[in-house]
């Protein structure tokens, strides 16, 4: 698993266990998360404009889930850090040389089909 991906699990499992009066803080989660700050600002703005986070401004401010994490899949993680999932070009609607007469075609089709489904079915609060 990419780091991003394994930090980025991280601060979601962080966040979804928070129960501070306030938002987290980057501070905070750096803190708990023996992250950098730098690096937290790189991951956390994928997270918010995936929806997966919200933020707030002010002295108060800091971050919370912007869902349940009962609904926050390992799929959805994935997609708001690395785009969409494929294992190969022709599954995702991409072209190929040999698509027609692809021996594999089937089986990208069918591990594409099982990895999402099994992806979106791991979620947060399972952490």
């Amino acid at each position: 698993m990419p780091t991003r991906i394994h930090n980025a699990i991280l601060i979601l499992c962080f966040l979804a266990g928070y129960k501070g009066k306030y938002a987290a803080s980057l501070n905070l989660i750096r803190k708990n998360l023996k992250l950098s700050y730098e690096y937290l600002e790189q991951i956390v703005p994928s997270l918010k404009k995936a929806g997966l986070v919200k933020s707030y401004r002010g002295s108060a401010g800091g971050y919370r889930l912007a869902k349940k994490a009962e609904t926050i899949s390992f799929l959805d993680v994935i997609s708001a850090l690395e785009g969409d999932m494929r294992v190969a070009n022709c599954v995702a609607g991409g072209r190929c040389k040999i698509e027609k007469k692809c021996p594999s075609k089937r089986i990208h089709i069918k591990l594409q089909n099982e990895l999402q489904e099994s992806l979106n079915k791991i979620k947060i609060s399972s952490f």
